[in-house]
Formats: C-alpha cells, sequence, structure tokens
C-alpha cells in the first residue's frame, strides 16, 4: 500500500544503462540519488529530474534504447 505522499517510480533499463558518449552508463546509483533528492516535491519533480539527468550524463549522444519512466504519487 501506499501511503500519502508515497512515491511509485517505475522505469524500463533505458533508463538506467543509458550511456555517453565513452560508454558509461548513468547507472542505478544516480537513478535512486535523483529519485532521493526530488520525491519530497512530487512526482512531477521527480520525473523532471530523472529526464534532466540522463540528458545530462548522454551529453548529445544518441539514446541507444527506449526509456520509459513512469512516476505515480498517493495524494
Amino acid at each position: 500500500r501506499l501511503a500519502k505522499g508515497d512515491i511509485l517510480v517505475l522505469f524500463t533499463d533505458g533508463i538506467f544503462e543509458a550511456a555517453d558518449a565513452a560508454g558509461a552508463e548513468w547507472g542505478m546509483k544516480a537513478l535512486y540519488d535523483v529519485v532521493a533528492r526530488t520525491a519530497r516535491r512530487g512526482a512531477d519533480a521527480v520525473c523532471q529530474a530523472l529526464a534532466q539527468g540522463v540528458e545530462a550524463h548522454l551529453h548529445g549522444a544518441p539514446h541507444e534504447d527506449d526509456m520509459t519512466v513512469v512516476v505515480a504519487e498517493r495524494l
């Protein structure tokens, strides 16, 4: 069960496996850090921060896989 204010984050492997031009993956730690840092601001903030984090890591490199994120918040 989700309590009031809880956040549920679902994502495909294309998020944490997003690799920059050198082949370095963004990683699960980066994903967890973004969620932990933004969860108190709500689902929209988490979703936007994840997208920005991946894009910043890629530095313009092409996406090699689909990237899907679903963030739900119990209001």
